[in-house]
């Protein structure tokens, strides 16, 4: 009788144990796709739901979609356009830049870089002109029919190129490696306007710590073009700035990567820090709470937060 009940006991208790594992495997993908799913708020913002063109001087457009904004430049020979994105950016500029009365023709097609979310949708403008970087085609290559579908430069540049087309000035800055080694940022002296795509924007703690596949060459680019006499700034994503807003997400950013510096070399040790549960969580503590204090009410601070220390501190560690 008692054996039985021992054994009975211990059934009991094993699919106790059992239930208690699945139990915990649910709860743990639940909050970990309520987590992936609480992206969809990062990217959702006033500025991402809408579509709509956006008059900035005589000269000077953006149109965006979402959560991708391009740049629309009028000149005496016809429009420029940096990053047409996708086809659905474009329909919906087309019928904007009509809705606006503006029927002229597209002279130049520029490609920031090479990434497929900026360079999509490029025929249906019937461009005379296409420029890129001269490394971009051979990234496209790599894409199969996405790749393929990417109208193709009639121009390759390498390095920092000027431009005048129809009475504008347009500098291509070259960013090296950035975020991408193909990058362009768009600086406009006659107009006092920088877009620099896939960079900063507006008082937003970005997406991973920064959209960058190098952070030493990154932040300086972004400190070569905070030299530059611009009033207005208008980033790829999210809403319209100034000068002032460059310079505060480059401080940030900054602030970031030196405050990952001096945590990794006070807390660095004989065992790897990230094999280490008081080491990663000590980690966590004296990045956390300065991040907090200084960009704790900044767009996507939460959703984005641990992913930046991550980013950081990989950065650091292997060197890059």
């Amino acid at each position: 009788m008692a054996s039985s009940f021992v054994k009975f006991a211990k059934i009991v208790v094993l699919l106790s144990l059992s239930l208690l594992a699945l139990v915990s495997c649910s709860v743990q993908e639940s909050i970990l796709k309520s987590a992936f799913g609480q992206q969809a708020a990062y990217f959702s913002t006033d500025d991402t739901e809408t579509n709509r063109l956006i008059k900035i001087s005589d000269r000077v457009y953006t149109y965006n979609w979402y959560f991708d904004r391009t740049l629309i430049i009028r000149t005496d020979a016809g429009l420029v356009i940096v990053d047409p994105f996708s086809e659905h950016l474009v329909v919906g500029m087309k019928k904007a830049l009509e809705e606006a009365g503006i029927d002229d023709n597209v002279h130049t097609l520029i490609y920031s870089h090479y990434h497929l979310d900026h360079v999509l949708g490029g025929g249906a403008l019937e461009p005379a002109h296409v420029i890129a970087h001269e490394k971009a085609p051979s990234y496209w290559r790599d894409f199969d029919e996405r790749g393929a579908s990417v109208l193709a430069p009639t121009r390759l540049i390498e390095g920092d190129t000027d431009l005048e087309i129809g009475g504008v000035a347009i500098k291509l800055i070259y960013m090296g490696k950035a975020h991408s080694d193909t990058q362009y940022a768009v600086y406009l002296p006659q107009e006092k306007l920088l877009y620099p795509p896939d960079t900063v924007s507006v008082r937003v703690f970005l997406p991973g710590g920064g959209p960058d596949i190098y952070m030493p060459g990154f932040l300086s680019a972004l400190d070569r073009l905070a030299l530059l006499d611009f009033d207005t700034f208008v980033p790829s994503h999210f809403g319209i700035g100034k000068k002032s807003d460059f310079l505060e997400s480059l401080e940030m950013l900054h602030f970031v990567q030196e405050l990952a510096e001096l945590t990794y070399a006070k807390l660095d040790s004989s065992r790897p820090m990230f094999m280490d549960k008081e080491g990663g969580e000590a980690f966590f503590t004296e990045m956390y709470y300065p991040l907090k204090e200084r960009y704790g009410d900044w767009h996507g601070f939460d959703q984005q937060v641990i992913a930046a220390m991550g980013r950081h501190y990989t950065g650091v560690y292997v060197g890059y």
